[in-house]
């Protein structure tokens, strides 16, 4: 037998029954308005058109229920469900005509050539690449890298945006903030993945989904500096040669410091810099503190390695580094005396004639030693 329910309208008068109904349950209960797997819920339509919101409850001593709703609200709830083909149902075809009036569309990324991802200038003995960000024409875009994308357009996915509570958008996922850390794909953390796009409005949209049960995906509007942040330390830079990103790319240009202009020995990867947690520049990765140790280089232990450079703005980075899987390069801003310990540390008194000679009074202060002697 089949189960009907009492529905109310607004007013929470009573004005019939209605059968049972889930269709836009699903596996981790109510998303959107609720945050709770207690019930689930359904939508159906009256013969005077309006819509019926129903709630099926999974605790004991609670009766499930059906409340009128107006369609924007269930629009809302089909959005935020996730179940998107529920659009395509003939009695919900005023709820589709309103999303497409309602809801704010997606900027396409365009790619070019995806062999153009793999021209590798460059390459030394643990596969670094050589490619940097360099100040090119805005109208010269031949050379846009694709990112390895694993989507498949005839299963495309689409994943709402939530502002302020509220629906206002549809996105394709996408991961192209993911990278490889030695041994999987991902964002940084094992099974969850982040993805990049825009709107038409020109607002950035950060999605978020995970591969692990009970996590709920979800799309976010982020700030182009928020944007700009996460496409840094994924080390995805090609991204900021996409047309619909290229803001981005003057963001990049006018807030992140770069390396002040000395003959580095080898270009080849980028590394983050941060000062107390915020990211303020990039620098060439460098090993210029490691030693020879048993026939390989490195700083004190096998795989990691360190360097010492200086930013535009004459602040010193100490550059760690690692060969390890699911470790990556970075860079912090230390002050002078710390860079100075560094250079003793490591033995290569060498740099203090070469590379950063006004070092040399901070080093004999602090270790009390009038002359330093430097070695080859």
């Amino acid at each position: 037998m089949v189960e009907r329910i009492v529905i109310y309208d607004e007013k929470g008068k009573v004005i019939g029954r209605i059968r049972y109904n889930e269709n836009i349950d699903y596996p981790n209960g109510c998303y959107w308005l609720h945050k709770t797997n207690g019930f689930q819920e359904g939508l159906m339509k009256l013969y005077d058109g309006r819509y019926v919101l129903i709630y099926v409850f999974k605790k004991p001593f609670k009766r499930n229920y059906g409340k009128v709703v107006s369609a924007d609200r269930a629009l809302q709830e089909i959005l935020g469900s996730h179940s998107f083909k529920l659009l395509e149902i003939k009695k919900f075809a005023e709820l589709k005509q309103l999303a497409d009036e309602i809801l704010l569309k997606e900027t396409g990324l365009k790619f070019g050539d995806y062999d153009d991802y793999y021209s590798y200038e460059d390459e030394d003995d643990d596969g670094v690449i050589e490619y940097r960000l360099e100040d090119e024409d805005e109208d010269d875009w031949d050379n846009c890298w694709e990112s390895d994308w694993d989507i498949d357009d005839e299963e495309i996915q689409l994943l709402s945006v939530i502002e302020n509570g509220r629906i206002i958008a549809v996105v394709e996922y996408n991961n192209n903030l993911d990278f490889f850390n030695g041994v999987e794909w991902s964002c940084g953390q094992s099974g969850k993945h982040k993805g990049l796009t825009r709107l038409e409005d020109g607002r950035y949209v950060l999605i978020q989904f995970s591969e692990l049960l009970d996590e709920r995906d979800h799309a976010e509007i982020v700030t182009p500096e928020r944007a700009l942040h996460e496409i840094l330390i994924s080390d995805n830079y090609n991204l900021l040669e996409y047309p619909a990103l290229k803001d981005l790319k003057k963001l990049y240009n006018k807030i992140i410091l770069q390396e002040e202009d000395w003959d580095i020995p080898y270009k080849g990867i980028l590394v983050n810099v941060f000062d107390e947690g915020t990211l303020v520049g990039q620098v060439w990765y460098q090993t210029n503190l490691d030693s020879q140790i048993n026939g390989r280089w490195m700083y004190g232990t096998w795989g990691k390695h360190r360097g010492l450079t200086r930013l535009e703005d004459g602040r010193y980075v100490l550059i760690y580094g690692s060969s390890l899987p699911k470790e990556r390069n970075y860079g912090i801003v230390v002050s002078p005396e710390k860079a100075a310990e560094e250079i003793i540390l490591s033995g290569h008194l060498e740099l203090f004639e070469e590379r950063f000679p006004e070092l040399k009074d901070a080093a004999e202060k602090i270790y009390e030693i009038p002359n330093i002697e430097m070695t080859n």
